[in-house]
């Protein structure tokens, strides 16, 4: 299907110099090519992104973790938005919408390998009262949740963690950005068995705020 629209776009292109017909135009024209025959693709299916519907082609890259979600015409979507795929989480860290991808917008997807626990608000919750007094006692409980994340270690062959030259016992974890009043320096938390604690944040992919953030994280011994 692609190498037809393909085709088809170049051959609007050809037509736009010989007679020249407007870029809008040819620009509408394949947006409604694309759109006719978007369901009809092999690798059509509906996912989830940041939880809403929404119809879209599926294509696996050459590594197993790593897809393209392409979206019917002037559909957008953030970086860092988290994509289910068959039930799987993805992580969308590239999106594309100018250009020829004004058509087709298309997003670069890499799986997630874990969840990272967002601590929420704190609830009291009455657990008894005092024998003396007779006054409620509670107990302070934090809700979480579970954010789907790509961990990475300085055994990972990722080139982004690369770069940070990260020593033994350090995670890099990448997630959509996201505020918590208890997500902080020295936050700790379980993951792989083992528990640590948050040594920095790295905001650098963030804009606007939307992207992806990372959160460097030490082990606790």
């Amino acid at each position: 299907m692609f190498n037809d629209y393909y085709g088809k776009y170049k051959n609007l292109l050809r037509l736009d110099e010989r007679e020249n017909v407007s870029t809008n135009l040819v620009i509408s024209e394949n947006k409604q090519f694309f759109n006719d025959s978007f369901n009809d693709s092999l690798f059509y299916q509906i996912v989830l992104i940041n939880d809403v519907e929404f119809e879209a082609i599926v294509k696996q890259e050459k590594k197993s973790e790593d897809k393209k979600l392409v979206l019917r015409p002037d559909t957008e979507i953030s970086v860092g938005s988290v994509v289910s795929v068959n039930n799987s989480s993805y992580l969308a860290i590239d999106f594309l919408n100018e250009g020829i991808n004004e058509i087709y917008p298309t997003a670069t997807l890499k799986l997630c390998n874990s969840i990272f626990p967002i601590p929420g608000e704190i609830t009291k919750v009455l657990i008894g009262t005092d024998p003396k007094t007779g006054r409620p006692i509670y107990d302070e409980q934090v809700t979480y949740t579970s954010e789907p994340c790509i961990v990475e270690s300085q055994y990972s062959k990722s080139s982004e963690v690369n770069q940070f030259k990260v020593p033994e016992g350090t995670l890099v974890i990448s997630m959509k950005y996201q505020t918590s009043e208890k997500l902080k320096i020295d936050y700790e938390f379980e993951m792989y068995g083992s528990k640590y604690k948050v040594a920095n944040f790295d905001y650098t992919g963030v804009i606007g705020e939307k992207g992806i953030m990372k959160i460097i994280a030490e082990k606790v011994v």
